[in-house]
């Protein structure tokens, strides 16, 4: 299989603007994600954003990182995923957002294992939703996701680009992840506003390695602080 990570960003944000190259510490928030997702030896990360000038900024980050960048439309979100699938070649793919610090990417590896293992269309660990917001897996095999492609009508599911899959999920072989922790939905490891990045901020201040912390000790601390 060639596997891959795609990492969707780009700079406007209506609730946050810029908000993927706003700092979370000493990088910006979509580096946090980038090197938090990043696995060479299993699979390809890329970064998917648009051709506009705006999001310059992150071609030029995906260029320091040593990552393929692929430039996509602004709104089709679904299209973005379409092209750089053919472009890279990719025969499955997790979707990330950028927005999104703390993915595991020992989470990441369990679910492309496990797409390979079961032969599932979908590996998700958000049926039922109980991991923390912020750290989502949602591997696809690409034949299944470019088949449904052009099933993709609305508005919602060309922005959200795997709710078609969730409105449909009996239609798809499905593969959830557990979560071993309980239920920590509530918990939120993301960034939509800038109030959200305040709140990470200060996992960092709490003085502790965030980035390599067990979730559930990720956890423990995000309740600390908050």
């Amino acid at each position: 299989m060639n596997p891959g990570v795609i990492v969707l960003a780009r700079m406007d944000s209506s609730r946050f603007p810029n908000k993927a190259m706003a700092l979370l510490g000493h990088k910006p928030l979509v580096e946090w994600c980038i090197d938090g997702v990043a696995d060479p030896g299993r699979y390809r990360t890329v970064l998917a954003t648009t051709g506009r000038d705006l999001d310059r900024p992150l071609v030029e980050l995906a260029a320091r990182k040593g990552i393929p960048c692929y430039q996509g439309p602004v709104e089709d979100v679904a299209g973005r995923i379409a092209g750089c699938l053919e472009a890279h070649g990719l025969d499955c793919f997790a979707r990330v957002n950028g927005d999104s610090p703390f993915v595991r990417k020992e989470l990441l590896r369990e679910g492309f294992d496990l797409i390979r293992e079961r032969g599932a269309d979908l590996v998700t660990n958000l049926v039922p939703r109980a991991f923390p917001y912020g750290v989502s897996v949602e591997i696809l095999r690409s034949e299944v996701f470019l088949a449904c492609y052009e099933s993709l009508t609305t508005s919602l599911q060309r922005e959200h680009a795997t709710s078609y899959f969730y409105e449909h999920l009996a239609a798809f072989k499905v593969c959830c992840m557990p979560y071993g922790g309980g239920d920590d939905h509530d918990v939120r490891l993301v960034v939509d506003t800038p109030a959200d990045l305040e709140r990470l901020g200060k996992l960092l201040r709490a003085g502790r390695d965030v980035a390599g912390l067990p979730l559930p000790e990720l956890v423990r601390l995000y309740r600390e602080v908050s």
